[in-house]
């Protein structure tokens, strides 16, 4: 029996699961960063952080931490509508991410669309490209 790949979100890389995992991810993280930009302490980078810093990590259970502590950032929280509005179209995109297989990582593998979710947030939201 062969494995379909679920439809990739609109500006994917990729729709294999592992790029479209690490770029999932990628995307969290410029999010952690519009995040932390406006609160003093921001759930949802302390999460990416922590997992970063792990020697492998689930990337499934990942992206679910890391939209749930988005979550608490944004409860209460005076967030510009633009990054509001990022968040919840990376929500949305999520909810394929249970269909996607499930991969255990180690951060320094992370390949390049890791880093084109991350340029895709900070264009979207206007932030500062990384070089």
């Amino acid at each position: 029996m062969s494995h379909a790949d679920p439809p990739a979100p609109p500006d994917a890389p990729s729709t294999s699961d592992r790029d479209l995992q690490e770029w999932f991810l990628g995307r969290w993280v410029g999010i952690a960063e519009a995040i932390a930009a406006h609160l003093k302490e921001s759930a949802c980078q302390r999460v990416i952080s922590d997992m970063l810093d792990l020697s492998i990590f689930a990337l499934r259970a990942a992206l679910r931490a890391a939209s749930r502590a988005a979550d608490e950032d944004v409860m209460g929280a005076k967030l510009p509508s633009e990054l509001r509005c990022a968040i919840a179209e990376l929500k949305t995109h999520l909810t394929q991410a249970d269909r996607l297989t499930p991969l255990s990582l180690r951060p320094e593998s992370l390949g390049p669309s890791f880093l084109l979710g991350q340029e895709y947030t900070r264009s979207r939201l206007g932030g500062p490209a990384a070089h």
